[in-house]
């Protein structure tokens, strides 16, 4: 029988838990960097540059696809 003072890290459950929780971060991370009207982004030794789409086309696209999107309702019945 293990020792109730041990550090569980060869339970499944804690090293479960332990991924989900990185996996989080990392998502949380990325999903940030996609938001993100950065051109230029750093962080721990990697630098990205990227093209950005102007905040005018975003919504410009979104309008055409709730357009599109009613569109396909109206046309369903």
């Amino acid at each position: 029988m293990s020792n109730k003072n041990e550090f569980p890290i060869s339970d499944s459950t804690f090293l479960l838990s332990a991924f989900a929780i990185l996996g989080a971060c990392v998502s949380s991370f990325l999903t940030f960097i996609l938001k993100s009207r950065c051109t230029s982004i750093s962080c721990c030794g990697i630098h990205i540059v990227r093209d950005v789409i102007p905040a005018d086309q975003i919504v410009q696209m979104e309008q055409n696809r709730q357009v599109q999107e009613e569109a396909s309702v109206v046309t369903r019945t």
